[in-house]
C-alpha cells in the first residue's frame, strides 16, 4: 500500500520493541501537538511568544524524555539568549535519561554561540563529538553537518562504525535522507523513543522557512540551505520509492488522480530526476479521459503522464534512445519517439540522433524500431495516440 509521506507525530504504536525505551506514555503523548506547533513557530518567528514559552516551561519538567527532548530543541532554536529556560533544563538534567540529557546539554552549548558564529558553533560542538552520551555525539555531528556539510558528512561517515547501535543508525538515517546511503550497511535504529522523537522534528523541518536564505546572518543562510537540500533529498528518496511501489500495486489504475497517477504528480513536481528508468518502464501509462474532472481542459501528452514527466525532468537522450531500441509494441515506441523529439526539440535533430544511434546497435529488433521511429517523425503531431476512455488502454 502506499505509504504516507510525513508520519503523524502523535504515532506512538506499531514501532519496533526495543532495549533502550519503553514505549511512550499515553498521556504524555497527548502534549505532542502543542511541542511540535511550538518547534514550528519558533523556527519561523526566530523566538518564543508567550503561550510557547509556558508550553516549554511545562514540558522541560515533565521529565518525560520525548517532551523535554523537544522542549530543549524549542529553546535551542530561540535566537534569544531564554536565561530562565535554560535554568530551568539545567534544574531537570539530573532527572531525566540519556536522551533528554543530550539535548538539554546540546541546547546550552549552543547558547553560548554568539551571532551565529560558524567558528565558535564549531569549538563548542567538537567536543561534544567525544561524549560517552551516544545521542550527543550524533546529535552534534548533526548539527556541524547544517553548516559544513562535507565536514558533517566526514564525522557522520566514522559514526557507522560507532560502538552504538543508536549512532550507527541515525548516522545510517542522514545518508539515507540525502540520498547518499547506497554504499553503507543499514543500520536499524533500536530505540523506538528516539524514532519517535526525530520524526517530529523532521516533520517540523518540513514547515522551513526558506526566507533564512535572505538573512544578514551568513550561519543562518547556510542552516536555511542544508535544511532545504536535505528536505529535498528525503522527499525524492521517498517519493521514488513509492512511484515503484504504485508501478507494482496499481499499473492496471487509469483513473485521474488514482494511486499511481498521483505519485508521477508528485515525482513531477519535485523534480525527482532520480525517476527517469522507473518512468521508462511505464512510459505507456495512459488516464482514462472519463475519468477526468468535468471541464477540465487539457493537452493531449496530460493523458500519458510519465511521458510527460520525462520531458519536464529533461530525461537523458541516451536512456529514451535504448528504450525505443527495446520497444517491444508500436504504442510504446510511439510515446518513446514523442519524448525523443521534446527533448530534441526539432525534427532533423531528432533523426539524426536516431541515426547515430542506428549505426552503432547491432540487433535486429533495435534497428528495425529506430527505422520505424524515423518514419513516424515524418509526421510528428501524430506520435502521442488518441486518448482513450474505460478499462481499455489505446493501443496504438
Amino acid at each position: 500500500m502506499i505509504r504516507n509521506l510525513v508520519y503523524s507525530a502523535l504515532f506512538v504504536g506499531g514501532l519496533a520493541a526495543c532495549a533502550y525505551a519503553e514505549p511512550m506514555d499515553g498521556e504524555a503523548a497527548k502534549r505532542l501537538p502543542e511541542l511540535r506547533h511550538a518547534v514550528i513557530n519558533v523556527r519561523q518567528q526566530g523566538r518564543l511568544n508567550d503561550q510557547d514559552r509556558v508550553v516549554v516551561e511545562r514540558n522541560l519538567a515533565s521529565g518525560d524524555p520525548v517532551l523535554v527532548s523537544l522542549a530543549a530543541c524549542v529553546v535551542a532554536e530561540s535566537k534569544e539568549a531564554e536565561t530562565d529556560l535554560c535554568a530551568r533544563a539545567r534544574d531537570a538534567f539530573d532527572e531525566v535519561s540519556a536522551m533528554p540529557q543530550a539535548y538539554i546539554r546540546l541546547m546550552l552549548a549552543m547558547k553560548k554561540v554568539k551571532d551565529g558564529n560558524r567558528a565558535q558553533l564549531t569549538a563548542v560542538l567538537e567536543p561534544l563529538l567525544k561524549e560517552s552520551n551516544p545521542y550527543l555525539r550524533v546529535e552534534a555531528a548533526k548539527e556541524i553537518l547544517k553548516t559544513n556539510s562535507r565536514k558533517g558528512e566526514k564525522i557522520l561517515e566514522t559514526m557507522l562504525a560507532d560502538e552504538s547501535a543508536i549512532v550507527r543508525g541515525e548516522a545510517f538515517r542522514q545518508f539515507e535522507k540525502r540520498g547518499k546511503a547506497s554504499g553503507y550497511v543499514p543500520a536499524p535504529m533500536p530505540d523506538e523513543l528516539y524514532e519517535l522523537l526525530l520524526s517530529i522534528i523532521d516533520n517540523a523541518a518540513g514547515m522551513l522557512d526558506s526566507g533564512q536564505l535572505l538573512s544578514v546572518h551568513p550561519l543562518e543562510r547556510s542552516q536555511a540551505l542544508e535544511g532545504l537540500t536535505a528536505e529535498y533529498y528525503e522527499v525524492s528518496a521517498a517519493l521514488l520509492k513509492i512511484l515503484e511501489e504504485a508501478q507494482a500495486e496499481f499499473r492496471g489504475d487509469r483513473r485521474y488522480h488514482s494511486p499511481l497517477h498521483s505519485a508521477i504528480l508528485a515525482v513531477h513536481s519535485w523534480q525527482v530526476t532520480g525517476a527517469e528508468d522507473t518512468l521508462l518502464t511505464m512510459v505507456d501509462y495512459e488516464l482514462d479521459m472519463a475519468s477526468l474532472p468535468v471541464g477540465m481542459d487539457v493537452f493531449g501528452d496530460y493523458f500519458f503522464p510519465a511521458a510527460r514527466t520525462l520531458v519536464h525532468l529533461r530525461v537523458d537522450m541516451a536512456k529514451v534512445e535504448r528504450a525505443l531500441g527495446a520497444a517491444e509494441d508500436p504504442k510504446t515506441l510511439r510515446i518513446l519517439t514523442w519524448v525523443l523529439l521534446e527533448r530534441g526539440k526539432d525534427v532533423e535533430r531528432t533523426k539524426m540522433a536516431l541515426a547515430d544511434a542506428s549505426s552503432k546497435s547491432h540487433g535486429a529488433t533495435e534497428k528495425r524500431n529506430i527505422n520505424n521511429a524515423l518514419e513516424l517523425l515524418n509526421n510528428p503531431s501524430e506520435l502521442l495516440p488518441r486518448p482513450s476512455r474505460g478499462n481499455s488502454p489505446s493501443s496504438k
